[in-house]
């Protein structure tokens, strides 16, 4: 009984430091390569996501009147562009702008890139609400264009945006 518990012990505490160690190396894999800039964006695409579709909804209960559709997709997407910027900047580009000058010109090349993508999500948006008529469709939409935008701005946003990366 006594060799029973010991070899059980034995095994309890190998199977510990196994997944001690797999912690610590899938920790070290997502520091140090893309996967941590993958699951970095997916992390604020997803909390820009949140915020321009939280938006819209708070605008439709608030304003009713004309173009309350359109000016909800407006709205949430000039809410949610800013925290985006500045999260992408630091966390995903690793881009410090030598003076205020430089940050407003690549703000201004960074919403030029994302008239593009914001044509692509808009598009999904209003195109699902004008065939199904519902805000949920519509939603559903929204999140499908947001994410094809997302990965089509990233490619864009690392070619042509933040092309003079700090080291890391």
């Amino acid at each position: 009984m006594f060799l029973l518990r010991l070899t059980v012990q034995n095994a309890l505490w190998s199977y510990q430091i196994l997944i001690k160690n797999t912690l610590s190396s899938l920790v070290h894999f997502i520091k140090n390569s893309a996967m941590r800039i993958a699951i970095l964006y997916l992390l604020f695409a997803g909390m820009s996501t949140l915020i321009n579709i939280s938006t819209q909804m708070l605008w439709l209960e608030v304003y009713k009147g004309a173009y309350a559709i359109e000016s909800s997709i407006l709205v949430g997407t000039l809410i949610g562009l800013p925290l985006r910027y500045i999260l992408e900047k630091r966390y995903i580009f690793t881009f410090k702008s030598k003076n205020i000058n430089q940050n407003a010109k690549v703000f201004l090349l960074y919403n030029i890139m994302g008239v593009f993508t914001t044509i692509i999500f808009w598009g999904f948006e209003y195109s699902f609400h004008l065939i199904f008529l519902t805000n949920k469709m519509r939603y559903l939409g929204a999140a499908i264009g947001l994410f094809l935008g997302y990965f089509i701005k990233y490619q864009l946003d690392e070619r042509y945006v933040f092309v003079h990366k700090i080291p890391r």
